[in-house]
């Protein structure tokens, strides 16, 4: 049925649990699983930064280069434990653009990701990932809470 899963992984609850939803479905299904993680660009304003501390913005981009490979090594290390061999990606830029190349890179049939739960009010009026990835993408996506 399913191929090639990506899983959209990040820090979040929801997203482990993503995680542990896409192992499950890539070794029942024998299928190829991926995992990418979306690190945000710094924002134009953190240039400021280098006034005050030079050379900041470059140890703020290694930080969080190194967090993420520490991120993703667990997500491999949690796929091992299910014998179930990981792919992990990491990309910088807009997280639902960024998604939406990964998908079409690696021709992924199934994206799962995290739902965040958010209240009614709050979910009506904020931007959500799920629904704009749902819009840009013709591969399946399976949400996870």
């Amino acid at each position: 049925m399913f191929n090639k899963i990506l899983v959209a992984y990040d820090e979040s609850p929801e997203s482990e649990r993503a995680l542990l939803t896409g192992i499950h479905l890539a070794k029942s299904l024998n299928a190829e699983l991926r995992a990418v993680s979306v690190q945000e660009k710094l924002p134009p304003y953190a240039g400021y930064i280098d006034a005050e501390v030079p050379g900041g913005t470059k140890v703020l981009r290694q930080q969080a280069l190194d967090y993420y490979r520490d991120l993703q090594a667990h997500a491999r290390a949690a796929a091992q434990r299910e014998w179930v061999i990981l792919t992990t990606e990491l990309v910088e830029g807009d997280e639902v653009q960024a998604i939406v190349e990964c998908v079409q890179r690696n021709q992924s049939d199934l994206l799962v990701l995290g739902l965040h739960r958010h209240s009614l009010l709050f979910g009506r009026l904020w931007n959500h990932t799920t629904h704009d990835l749902s819009q840009q993408l013709v591969s399946s996506i399976l949400g996870v809470h």
